[in-house]
């Protein structure tokens, strides 16, 4: 029994993550994608690991962006976490790597063009991880969208018009 892409019963599909677009530091870049080997590994397990949990939720089909930038933030404060406990012990090769939207919309886009390399766009599988990847570009365009607007407007609140502007005040 294989386990991993969990590849339907037909012999003639190959294991998704068998693909080179699964493969860190291969000729094909996607915009996103993480810098380093562990950041790449980290990013496709998070993808993993969220995919997971909104199928076994049973409401896969209603999930939103908001619920995968929520997923993804436990995930990351999990990790924070862990690596603070190993900090207090004593353990400082570990180093806090946060996985953001816009790696797991590389790792997600990846996965989607694995899929179709390896002939998965006939399966179920396929057509949730697109579904998913759909989630995930809405979050990352939300994120993207929100940042700009906090970027126009930090400017604007720290801009003074009194005419003594060393105070730093705003207003």
């Amino acid at each position: 029994m294989k386990e991993r892409g969990s590849p339907p019963e037909d012999e003639t599909f190959l294991d998704y993550y068998d693909s080179p677009f699964l493969t860190f530091g291969n000729d094909i870049p996607v915009a996103g994608d993480p810098e380093t080997a562990e950041e790449f590994v980290t990013a496709l397990s998070y993808l993993g690991l969220i995919s997971s949990y909104f199928v076994e939720a049973d409401e896969f089909w209603q999930k939103t962006a908001a619920d995968v930038i929520d997923r993804l933030t436990y995930y990351n404060e999990w990790h924070k976490y862990e690596v603070e406990q190993e900090h207090k012990v004593g353990e400082t090769s570990t180093t806090y790597r946060e996985v953001t939207l816009h790696h797991l919309r590389a790792l997600s886009e990846r996965r989607v063009r694995a899929m179709e390399d390896t002939g998965w766009e006939v399966t179920q599988a396929y057509r949730r991880a697109r579904f998913f990847h759909r989630l995930i570009e809405q979050a990352v365009t939300n994120y993207d969208e929100m940042q700009q607007l906090l970027n126009l407007a930090a400017p604007a609140i720290f801009s003074s018009t009194s005419e003594n502007e060393e105070d730093g005040i705003p207003f």
